[in-house]
């Protein structure tokens, strides 16, 4: 297992600033019976339910997609690179590459969609340590869904 955390941040519709995270939707409750992943541990086509919040995160609750959940990871993009970590800019750079994957994983591009992208980036922390994953999340930014935006064509 990689040491360090990462970050989550809010991908504007058309990728131009990653510097807060949109309020919504609110996190619910974790399920009781289902613990937190490390975040590191996050994969494609797992469900989860946070997708707010700042800074650095080393656990995320995930739950089965048939359950309400906040967000859904589509696409896990790499970014080039080795040495010092590149900073913020050339990662929301690098999470353009969510983009097209949004449109075919959705059924609509992203700036006409009614769903929206988040994404799991590294620190300089995990960055000193590999990791070099930034991990697409989508979300309905009116609340809770309850099975896969696979193909939601909105």
């Amino acid at each position: 297992m990689r040491g360090g955390a990462r970050a989550l941040v809010a991908l504007a519709v058309l990728l131009l600033t990653a510097c807060s995270v949109d309020p919504t939707p609110t996190d619910p409750d974790p399920a009781p019976t289902l613990p937190s992943v490390d975040a590191f541990e996050i994969g494609v086509g797992d469900c989860v339910n946070t997708t707010t919040g700042s800074g650095e995160i080393t656990e995320v609750p995930v739950v089965p997609c048939s359950r309400p959940h906040v967000g859904e990871a589509y696409e896990s993009v790499t970014m080039p690179g080795e040495g010092t970590f590149p900073g913020d800019q050339a990662v929301v750079e690098a999470a353009r590459g969510c983009e097209e994957p949004f449109e075919e994983f959705v059924g609509v591009e992203l700036a006409f969609s009614q769903l929206m992208v988040t994404y799991f980036h590294p620190t300089a922390q995990s960055w000193a340590t590999g990791d070099r994953e930034i991990l697409c999340i989508v979300s309905d930014p009116t609340g809770l869904v309850t099975r896969s935006l696979q193909g939601a064509n909105r």
